[in-house]
């Protein structure tokens, strides 16, 4: 073997672990940042699927006195204290538009402020059971949700091409 040849070697070796230690540090941050997002999405959602409940329940018959427009106006504003400090730019891609989707019923006068009767009940729970589904689809393809991040990625974009230029002139 050429003097040539254990160099053009040994430079690929280097850019290949350098680049490589890289993305695997990227994807690590990446993989954390995205549970982290979906654990606080889920957190700060979390009163809503009482809502939800309830209005499933609508038909059952229970043996006390239930009031349930009550505990889901309570459910519902003990959602609102979740995103009283909602900050959308914690959230990236499409747990993002779901977060913005859900603040903004939570947000909306109409729901806050009125008298919840079981119309305001049924047309609450579906926008919200329609964000909430949204939600858990986003945790039950998590490995794609983390693809798109990764591949999507500038500095793993970056330390690709990079990788793939000194591979070609080397």
């Amino acid at each position: 073997m050429s003097f040539p040849d254990v160099m053009q070697n040994l430079a690929i070796g280097i850019a290949g672990g350098i680049f490589s230690s890289i993305i695997v540090s990227v994807v690590f941050y990446l993989l954390n940042e995205y549970q982290n997002e979906l654990n606080m999405a889920i957190d700060m959602t979390y009163p809503l699927n009482g809502v939800v409940v309830l209005e499933m329940s609508k038909n059952v018959k229970t043996s006390k006195k239930f009031k349930r427009k009550k505990v889901a106006k309570r459910y519902f504003l003990e959602a609102s204290n979740n995103f009283e400090k909602f900050e959308p730019w914690k959230f990236k891609y499409e747990l993002k538009e779901i977060m913005c989707e859900i603040y903004d019923i939570l947000t909306d006068g109409k729901y806050y402020l009125s008298k919840w009767d079981d119309d305001t009940l049924a047309e609450v729970s579906k926008k919200i059971e329609i964000n909430l589904d949204k939600l858990e689809q986003c945790e039950k393809n998590f490995a794609r949700g983390l693809l798109k991040r990764v591949f999507r990625n500038k500095i793993i974009i970056t330390a690709g091409i990079g990788f793939f230029a000194i591979v070609i002139i080397a």
